[in-house]
Order: C-alpha cells, then structure tokens, then sequence
C-alpha cells in the first residue's frame, strides 16, 4: 500500500462517517468557532502496523510502500482513495478548524 511520507509515522484514523458525524456535531456550536478539533480513533498506528492489520483481514502479506517525496502525495492518494473506497470503505486522519459563520 502506497503511504504518505514515512512508513514509521504516527497516525490517528477514523471511518469517514465518524469524521462526518464529528462535522455535523460541531455545526452551530459558537463556542467552537475558531477552535482546531482533532479527529481520530483510539489508537494511534503506524503504516507499518497498518500494513499488517490489512495482511490478517485479506490473509495475504501487505506491504507499506513510502512515496519518494511529498510532492503530488495528496493527488495520488486521492486517486488511490477514490478507487478502493467503494469496495473497501475510506479512512481519513487529520483535524478540522471551525470557522463562525459571520
């Protein structure tokens, strides 16, 4: 599997309707206008572990593969993404700003 960045990170991962559930209850909250909120399941992995939780589920080694640069990483995973979600579901890491709607 072709990973962003080194196979050695650290991520913190959630299903996308987690992450769209997490949207949704912030929405109209104005004590959160301004505010970073970081998203993401209880563990934290690295690719690496990644990998191999994909190897017990499938029953066939995988492999975590890093890019050569962080150049043009986010388009190929898109397009990586776009074409496995379908069939395998999508998760996403990272965090949200909320932003007042004034």
């Amino acid at each position: 599997m072709l990973v962003p960045g080194p196979t050695s990170a650290r991520q913190s991962f959630i299903a996308v309707p987690d992450a769209a559930a997490a949207c949704v209850a912030a929405l109209g909250r104005d004590d959160l206008a301004g505010r970073t909120i970081e998203v993401g399941g209880p563990e934290v992995l690295t690719w690496v572990e990644v990998a191999g939780l994909f190897s017990q589920v499938l029953g066939r080694k995988v492999r975590a593969v890093t890019t050569r640069s962080a150049t043009g990483t986010g388009e190929r995973m898109s397009k990586v993404n776009r074409a496995g979600s379908a069939r395998a579901g999508s998760l996403v890491f990272g965090s949200f700003r909320m932003s007042s709607s004034a």
